[in-house]
């Protein structure tokens, strides 16, 4: 059965959202000790489906988990006003990724498991 919760970890990170059996599950907000929270969704307790990083840099990254890594299509957005839209394998950025630079200009490259080809 799904409930609502707030757990605290002995790392200082702290949830807030569905559980099953005590376990991240569903819709929830994860409070990292260094200021970084992800908000989306949870499977088993990994990032799973759709979700948004918020770096504490400043950055984050909306887009698509799978197994508690970016995988599948997501925007990363840099402090400065940078974007790279594309998609992540495995944690990696895979296939076509677009930068959007803050003055307007773009660049395309492609890249295979993190490696630009």
């Amino acid at each position: 059965m799904t409930t609502q919760e707030t757990i605290k970890y002995n790392d200082g990170g702290i949830y807030s959202g569905a559980t099953v059996n005590g376990i991240r599950n569903g819709f929830g907000k994860y409070f990292y000790p260094n200021g970084t929270r992800y908000e989306g969704q949870w499977r088993a307790g990994e990032k799973c489906g759709f979700g948004t990083v918020f770096y504490s840099n400043g950055s984050q990254y909306n887009g698509d988990w799978e197994n508690d890594i970016k995988h599948g299509q997501g925007v990363f957005s840099l402090s400065n006003g940078t974007k790279l839209v594309g998609s992540w394998k495995k944690g990696k950025r895979h296939g076509l990724c677009e930068w959007i630079f803050p003055n307007g200009n773009k660049s395309v490259s492609t890249h295979v498991y993190g490696q630009e080809v």
